[in-house]
């Protein structure tokens, strides 16, 4: 700490490949030190009690079908859903979920993590959450709470063809879809009774969408240090949205390559 300011530490998955660019290429050395660094907790986001003004909290978190970090560790449906439960989410934009429609288009390889996400989706229905999916074949299921009231809803494509994107050796084919949701939510004591469009999408690998004539506010989480890639994103309307942002945060959990990210928001008076 000099002068009062702490310096931030960047995790070591970032750091390290500055030293040795090599690791960016040794997929089970960059695995390992992103274990390294969600072993480290971070200050947990605020409770709901503790935030009265939020009046919504958004949680978007890829899970990777349940298949871990490294794409070998099974993840239990039950592991996941008491994580999700303790973040006090109104809204989860659940990636790399795949629709139960579609899995026999899927490998036999995957026939026992699809059972996994099968038994995540019964366990967020016993709790009270709308199921509402993507038409991707690597779908997203945007989840909504009993608390809030669906007033519309639409699953679409967002591409006339699969997109391609390089991974590693492979290119790979993979359709890419978004679910639209207009969701009513009540008053409270700071702020009245209103509504929210939420597109709950994943946009695929090595991807870059530019949408002209459209402002954003991205909010990256605070553990996030700008030298590395952040992958995970909530955007929301610009100046003079309906929707203001309190506050985003992350938390560190070895469940997934991804972490979940959480925005809490309020409806401007």
């Amino acid at each position: 700490m000099a002068g009062g300011v702490a310096h931030f530490q960047a995790p070591r998955i970032y750091a390290a490949p500055e030293h040795d660019s090599s690791l960016i290429a040794n997929r089970q050395k960059m695995i390992e030190l992103f274990l390294d660094d969600v072993a480290t907790p971070l200050a947990p986001p605020p409770t709901r009690s503790a935030s009265p003004q939020a009046q919504l909290r958004l949680v978007t978190w890829n899970l990777n079908i349940l298949c871990g970090p490294d794409w070998n560790t099974p993840v239990q449906a039950a592991e996941v859903a008491s994580l999700l439960e303790s973040l006090e989410a109104d809204v989860l934009v659940l990636q790399e979920l795949p629709n139960e429609a579609l899995d026999k288009l899927w490998s036999a390889v995957l026939t026992e993590p699809l059972q996994r996400v099968r038994e995540l989706d019964g366990l967020l229905r016993a709790k009270g959450w709308t199921l509402l999916r993507s038409l991707a074949e690597n779908s997203t299921l945007l989840a909504v709470s009993s608390r809030l009231q669906v007033e519309a809803t639409e699953a679409f494509h967002l591409d006339d063809e699969p997109t391609a994107s390089l991974n590693g050796d492979e290119v790979w084919s993979e359709s890419r879809g978004a679910r639209y949701a207009v969701l009513r939510v009540p008053a409270t004591a700071t702020a009245p009774c209103s509504s929210i469009a939420v597109y709950a999408t994943h946009l695929s690998h090595k991807d870059s969408t530019i949408v002209p004539n459209m402002e954003s506010t991205m909010r990256r989480p605070r553990d996030k240090d700008p030298r590395g890639t952040t992958v995970d994103f909530a955007y929301v309307s610009g100046a003079g949205a309906a929707w203001e942002v309190l506050g985003a945060y992350a938390v560190h959990t070895p469940l997934s390559d991804h972490l979940p990210v959480i925005i809490d928001v309020s409806a401007r008076g």
